[in-house]
């Protein structure tokens, strides 16, 4: 067996565990924890710490240069990724749907490499915590990314290796997004 196929199969495993396993008391808080209502309350909150003591200039620059550094963070994972390796959501893949618990809605979107929350997450994360906030907010942040992950799989809409590529893609992203920020005027 190739180191390939041993990962996938690490990967199927770690979803039937942490998907399977999953009890239905956490269902709604973790379709609350990766909706798109709960993701943009956690930027609006990131925007406010890290502008606090700025200017209204600044302050509207600091979202702008969140908020297309999110975008594009969503674009690179649904277009240089899902789209590229068009690897199948658990909901999707036949393989998958024995041991599938379903928690969630919906099953959107066919494809799942990488999941777009993760990328997205780690990209607000990885920006806002270069910069001067209160330690307790910065634990918060990476607690808000895990629980992020962690719902994906939960609901059964991401296997656990989408969540860590999907965390890889939206650092590096970040830190190419920070340097092309720091080379601006």
């Amino acid at each position: 067996m190739g180191i390939l196929a041993r990962i996938v199969d690490w990967d199927r495993a770690a979803f039937a565990a942490i998907n399977g396993g999953g009890l239905p008391l956490w269902d709604e808080p973790m379709k609350f924890i990766s909706s798109d209502l709960f993701f943009w309350l956690a930027g609006l909150a990131v925007l406010v710490l890290v502008t606090r003591t700025a200017s209204w200039p600044q302050r509207l620059q600091t979202a702008a240069a969140l908020l297309l550094g999110i975008l594009v963070a969503d674009a690179i994972s649904v277009h240089l990724f899902k789209d590229v390796f068009e690897r199948l959501r658990p909901c999707h893949d036949p393989l998958c749907q024995e041991q599938l618990r379903l928690a969630a809605n919906a099953c959107r979107g066919k494809f799942g490499f990488v999941s777009s929350h993760a990328a997205n997450s780690a990209t607000l994360l990885a920006l806002a915590i270069r910069r001067p906030l209160p330690r307790w907010s910065k634990v918060l942040l990476v607690l808000w990314l895990v629980l992020t992950g962690w719902s994906r799989v939960h609901l059964g809409v991401h296997f656990p290796g989408d969540v860590l590529g999907g965390w890889f893609v939206g650092g590096l992203w970040a830190l190419v997004w920070t340097k092309i920020l720091s080379l601006l005027p």
